[in-house]
């Protein structure tokens, strides 16, 4: 029952990191809108993602979407992420449970 309370635990976890990388990626995107490329905005999620899950856990599939192709001001971005939260316990019940987060932010810079 202990190590089911862990897992939950660390699930939820997983999800707030996820999101806070997303929003942290985003809102570097919103500002620095001259720099943006898939890559870059990657980057500073891959740094504030690990910063919360450690370096063990895969890394997650980041997707960046401009409205009109491009990032131009008054435009928007959307960037979403995802992946496949496991559990350290080997629960058999319990497979994989995919996580999935996005944001949409306006391009003010």
């Amino acid at each position: 029952m202990i190590f089911a309370i862990v897992e939950v635990g660390r699930l939820a976890a997983s999800e707030g990191a996820l999101e806070h990388a997303v929003e942290i990626a985003g809102r570097w995107a919103a500002i620095n809108s001259a720099a943006d490329t898939q890559q870059t905005i990657t980057q500073q999620f891959n740094a504030a993602f690990q910063n919360y899950v450690g370096g063990t856990t895969p890394s997650p599939t980041v997707t960046v979407a401009f409205s009109g192709g491009t990032p131009t001001v008054n435009g928007t971005i959307q960037v979403s992420a995802a992946y496949v939260w496991t559990p350290v316990f080997g629960m058999v019940f319990m497979g994989g449970v995919p996580l999935s987060v996005e944001t949409t932010l306006p391009i003010i810079h």
